[in-house]
C-alpha cells in the first residue's frame, strides 16, 4: 500500500510528498510536488489516488513519447552537426535504461488526469525530458521544464 500521505511536508516553501511507484520497469520512491499549495485538499488527494491507479496504464504512451523525443533530438543534432554523445536505442524498449523518472508535478488548479512527469535522460543531460498530461493525454513534450510549466 502506498502511504504517500505520511510523507507530506513543506520543502523549499512547497508542499511535497513521496510516492512509491513501479513504472518503466523500475520501482522507485518519487517526489510529488504540489504547485502553490501549503495543505492537502480533498480534491488533490483524489487526483493523486487516481494518478497512482492510472499511471501504470500510461506506460506505453510514456515510452512512445520518450522515444519520439529522443529520435527527433537525435535527427536535429545530426542535421545541424552537433557532436554530442547519445546512447543508441533502436526502439522504445531499448531506450528504457537511458531515462529515469525524477519528479511528478501537480498544477495550481488540481484536476484528475492533469500532471507532469520530469525525467533525467542520458541523451539530453542538461535539459532532461518532461511530459505534461491533461485528461490523461500528453499535451506537452520537451525538456524537464515541460513537466511543471502549466498554462
Amino acid at each position: 500500500m502506498n502511504n504517500w500521505k505520511n510523507t507530506l511536508r513543506i520543502e523549499d516553501g512547497e508542499l511535497m510528498a513521496d510516492i512509491e511507484i513501479s513504472l518503466l520497469q523500475k520501482h522507485n520512491t518519487i517526489p510529488l510536488r504540489f504547485a502553490d499549495a501549503d495543505e492537502l485538499t480533498l480534491e488533490a488527494e483524489a487526483a493523486i489516488e487516481a494518478l497512482l491507479r492510472r499511471l501504470p496504464s500510461l506506460e506505453n504512451t510514456i515510452e512512445e513519447a520518450a522515444y519520439q523525443f529522443y529520435t527527433e533530438l537525435s535527427e536535429y543534432r545530426l542535421k545541424h552537426n552537433y557532436q554530442v554523445d547519445m546512447p543508441f536505442a533502436s526502439d522504445n524498449k531499448a531506450l528504457l535504461p537511458f531515462y529515469h523518472l525524477l519528479k511528478i508535478f501537480l498544477p495550481d488548479e488540481i484536476e484528475e488526469g492533469r500532471f507532469g512527469l520530469a525525467f533525467s535522460c542520458d541523451w539530453e543531460e542538461e535539459h532532461g525530458f518532461g511530459l505534461q498530461f491533461r485528461d490523461w493525454q500528453i499535451v506537452e513534450v520537451g525538456g524537464y521544464a515541460q513537466a511543471f510549466e502549466f498554462d
